[in-house]
């Protein structure tokens, strides 16, 4: 069962007994589900979420589209894009520690198609 505000948000959810709330702010962004916690920049996109895990990091291009997601594990998935802006190609592969000039190096363990 689902309780929703005004607006259309979901505040509660009670499935089996087990109750999950749901915390919003003031752009009607999700902040916090039961054990997760989530943050956003300034154009809306979502750039961490805390879970009993650990933090997984997003991270996005100028133009606002998901260039990397970053888990707690170490592991990573790039995306890359034409010139149109679509997806051209998604990688799988872990962070390598960062090299002298700040930038850290992606070590590709199966490029996935699109």
């Amino acid at each position: 069962m689902y309780h929703d505000s005004a607006g259309g948000n979901w505040i509660e959810q009670n499935e089996d007994g087990k109750i999950t709330k749901y915390r919003y702010n003031e752009l009607n962004e999700l902040v916090e589900a039961r054990d997760k916690k989530y943050f956003y920049d300034v154009n809306g996109n979502l750039v961490e979420k805390e879970t009993r895990e650990g933090t997984i990091k997003y991270n996005y291009t100028t133009d606002n589209r998901l260039k990397g997601v970053y888990y707690p594990d170490g592991s990573l998935v790039e995306y890359e894009y034409d010139a149109l802006r679509r997806k051209a190609s998604r990688h799988q592969g872990e962070k390598r520690p960062e090299k002298a000039d700040g930038q850290s190096a992606l070590r590709r363990n199966n490029p996935v198609p699109v």
